[in-house]
């Protein structure tokens, strides 16, 4: 089959690590202190031809489930929201 003729998802997710005191994000493998804070932007795209409306970025990566508004996105629009994490003491994460 033809790709267009395809179902294809309307938003595509990225996500990264912010470390403080690293001026990019980081989307490999990370390795933070225990107790250590940071903090993670999940990027969400609007990769369909309408607009989407009513988004919320949710993660469950920590110790409590965390949702955020995006909110509106018009076609390729991309909006992010960040989120706040501590790793855990005892364990690298």
């Amino acid at each position: 089959p033809n790709a267009e003729c395809l179902p294809s998802a309307d938003l595509q997710l990225t996500q990264g690590f912010l470390i403080p005191g690293t001026p990019t994000i980081i989307s490999d493998t990370v390795f933070l202190d225990p107790g250590s804070s940071s903090s993670y932007r999940v990027t969400v795209t609007n990769t369909s031809l309408r607009t989407v409306s009513d988004i919320v970025a949710c993660t469950d990566f920590g110790a409590d489930d965390q949702c955020l508004p995006v909110g509106r996105l018009e076609p390729s629009q991309s909006q992010f929201v960040t989120f706040a994490y501590t790793a855990p003491r005892g364990s690298s994460a």
